[in-house]
């Protein structure tokens, strides 16, 4: 989780930033609803992001 917080630091593009953001917060226990509405992004991209994230996980680059 610690090499996951700290990834924002290192990733210049704003939308990277934002995906980055989402992930961390859903793996803190929040809902992808709740994750929609804080961050003003629709359910469905939250929900693909987090497929992303998902199938990155074995490898090293999520975005």
């Amino acid at each position: 989780m610690t090499e996951l917080q700290n990834t924002p630091a290192e990733v210049d593009d704003v939308q990277a930033t934002k995906q980055h953001m989402v992930v961390i917060v859903y793996t803190q226990g929040n809902s992808q609803t709740d994750l929609a509405e804080w961050y003003g992004f629709s359910r469905k991209t939250v929900y693909f992001w987090l497929q992303r994230f998902e199938k990155s996980r074995f490898t090293t680059q999520f975005v």
